[in-house]
């Protein structure tokens, strides 16, 4: 049996081949140098590989329900990502030259998506949910949403264009909107005016001051309210890096996100179900952040994509005087 973990399998297109995958588990390949690096048809799972440095996209398809998981996917020419249903989830996609991931519909979960040349997440229909993610750095906007969709537990700052770009109305939960060049959620064609916004953290003119939202100032101000992220880049777009976007101990997003099941709130997560076309159940609330860390430390979620360990940082320590009054 092939041991992909201590000897890689290169596929190498030269520039010229597609590969193209049969309906089948496909695990710890390298593919490279491909015109567009390989297609994968419905009912597939393509994990734990690599894909780099093909001439136009890293995955495609023009076909139904394909699975990504486990995936470094960048420096490709093209999208990183161009499908038409898909799942992705525990992945990166980077440094590629048009959109990180372009998809009809499908989810996204647990992946960072930065510095690509386009977009970093566009998805058309309204089967759109981005959870527990990073898109940042992106020299487009940070998401788009044609559609609509959910955007839960995820970070989507400093991308050159919008945070969020929205045709008809989303809900978001657990989220930071920052730094982004454009406007934080942008309504594309001016449809959509009604977002469902909860326990998120948004730079901009919302009206953000009940369901325990807190407006962030802009970034060029300061001395107002930050994410307070460790080491975010000083402009938008792939020119920057990636930056570090876990919270300081004394973010403004620590202990400030709130904790949903089914059970609780139907509304928070969403099962799709469309036809005879299950594309993914989100039944309960992550046990983990985007670094597989435990995502409740304090008994209150983080907003955004990565949960704090600054445990310390949170402890209350009294100091008394002695008999004397003296400290």
């Amino acid at each position: 049996l092939r041991n992909f973990e201590q000897n890689e399998t290169v596929l190498d297109g030269l520039f010229y081949h597609t590969v193209a995958f049969i309906n089948a588990e496909w695990n710890g390949f390298h593919i490279k140098n491909g015109l567009n690096a390989c297609y994968l048809p419905a009912s597939s799972l393509l994990k734990k590989c690599i894909i780099s440095n093909c001439a136009e996209n890293g995955v495609t398809n023009n076909d139904y329900y394909a699975v990504i998981d486990s995936c470094t996917i960048v420096d490709n020419n093209g999208n990183g990502i161009a499908m038409r249903y898909a799942n992705i989830t525990n992945s990166k996609v980077a440094r590629n030259g048009q959109a990180g991931i372009s998809l009809l519909r499908g989810i996204v979960h647990n992946c960072s998506v930065s510095q690509n040349g386009g977009n970093g997440i566009y998805i058309y229909d309204y089967v759109a949910v981005i959870s527990n993610s990073l898109i940042v750095n992106n020299d487009q906007s940070g998401v788009v949403l044609y559609d609509g969709g959910t955007i839960l537990n995820s970070t989507i700052a400093n991308n050159q264009g919008n945070g969020v770009g929205i045709r008809f109305s989303s809900r978001f939960r657990n989220s930071i909107i920052s730094g982004n060049g454009g406007v934080s959620i942008c309504n594309i064609d001016g449809w959509a005016n009604n977002h469902e916004i909860v326990n998120c953290a948004i730079e901009g003119d919302y009206q953000l001051s009940s369901n325990n939202n807190i407006l962030l100032s802009s970034t060029d101000n300061l001395s107002d309210i930050q994410p307070g992220f460790v080491s975010p880049t000083p402009g938008c777009g792939k020119a920057y890096g990636e930056g570090d976007y876990h919270l300081l101990p004394n973010s403004v997003c620590v202990n400030r996100g709130k904790i949903c099941y089914n059970n609780v709130n139907p509304d928070f997560w969403i099962l799709i179900t469309e036809a005879n076309d299950i594309l993914h159940t989100i039944d309960s609330f992550p046990a983990t952040d985007l670094d597989g860390n435990v995502r409740v430390q304090q008994g209150i979620p983080d907003i955004g994509a990565y949960e704090s360990n600054y445990t310390q940082a949170m402890t209350n320590y009294f100091i008394h005087p002695d008999t004397n009054n003296i400290l």
